[in-house]
């Protein structure tokens, strides 16, 4: 495959991985303990996936040699705000165990790391000269979608903390969800809680 289109559909996938953490890994952190899912187990494949695909964008630019000084600093600042995204995860993943304040902070950093990784893919491909297939379909609604639930994200998390589940404004239907669930099981990630 073409190092450009390459480029471009990895570029494409970080950025709907992104934003599908802010509903999809909200709705997770969310679920009632009793329910089964391993969370931490869930964050552990996808920070994985994520810091592969970024080592993958790097090994491609380089390839690509556009490694000039404008785009040299966006893969180091890719990874920093990754983990930021990933640490406030590991936090709203126990929020029911932890200080309001500290949920509060968390919050702010998801807010934060969120809105500076799509703003540092969109920089990245401007740089490259690529125009993302991405951004076509991440319609003003959609943009409206993720921005409301991450404003109401800390009223999202005393809700949960409140009811022991997931925010009625987050719920999808019960059967959707295990919808979700079970393809993620089929394509190996496996998100029951294991035995031990």
């Amino acid at each position: 495959m073409d190092n450009t289109k390459n480029l471009e559909k990895m570029l494409t996938e970080l950025a709907s991985r992104v934003d599908g953490a802010i509903d999809f890994w909200t709705t997770l952190c969310f679920l009632p303990e009793d329910h089964g899912v391993d969370f931490d187990g869930f964050l552990n494949e996808n920070s994985m996936i994520l810091r592969t695909l970024v080592g993958q964008i790097e090994e491609t630019i380089s390839e690509l040699k556009l490694r000039r000084e404008d785009t040299s600093g966006l893969i180091p600042s890719l990874s920093a705000h990754l983990e930021l995204l990933f640490n406030a995860f590991v936090t709203l993943g126990h929020h029911r165990k932890i200080a309001v304040k500290e949920i509060q902070l968390a919050v702010d950093q998801l807010a934060k790391s969120h809105d500076s990784l799509i703003q540092l893919i969109r920089n990245m491909s401007t740089l490259c000269d690529i125009e993302l297939t991405y951004w076509r379909r991440r319609t003003p609604e959609r943009e409206l979608y993720y921005n409301r639930i991450l404003t109401n994200l800390f009223a999202l998390a005393q809700e949960s903390c409140a009811t022991g589940t997931i925010p009625q404004s987050l719920q999808m239907p019960y059967s959707e969800f295990q919808e979700v669930l079970d393809g993620l099981g089929t394509a190996g990630l496996d998100l029951r809680k294991k035995n031990t």
